[in-house]
């Protein structure tokens, strides 16, 4: 792997994961909340549909490449203007910590 083009980080995405807060009454709030803000570039790399409760339903997998960052998981996820992707994996190429390569799913319902 080479050194990482600046140029090609030209989507800013919010990478986000799940907590549980309270509300005034003390009760439990589970919501998305920032993790990391980055610039990213954001690559489809290949398509399919399934069908799920009686309706086709798209799946896009996606190449989401940032600078590196620890501490991301399979249970976060990425917002990117209205969108959101499903985390699957995250890889650390040549394990130089210079760049992290994240493979995450379109959440059709976003």
């Amino acid at each position: 792997m080479g050194e990482m083009e600046a140029g090609k980080l030209r989507h800013k995405i919010d990478i986000q994961k799940f907590t549980t807060t309270k509300d005034s009454y003390g009760e439990d709030i589970k919501t998305w909340a920032s993790f990391h803000k980055s610039f990213a570039e954001v690559r489809p790399l290949r398509g399919k549909e399934y069908f799920d409760t009686q309706q086709i339903v798209p799946e896009v997998d996606n190449k989401i490449t940032i600078r590196y960052k620890s501490g991301i998981a399979p249970t976060m996820r990425v917002a990117w203007g209205s969108r959101t992707y499903d985390i699957r994996s995250s890889t650390n190429p040549d394990e130089r910590n210079i760049m992290l390569e994240i493979l995450a799913v379109e959440n059709p319902t976003s």
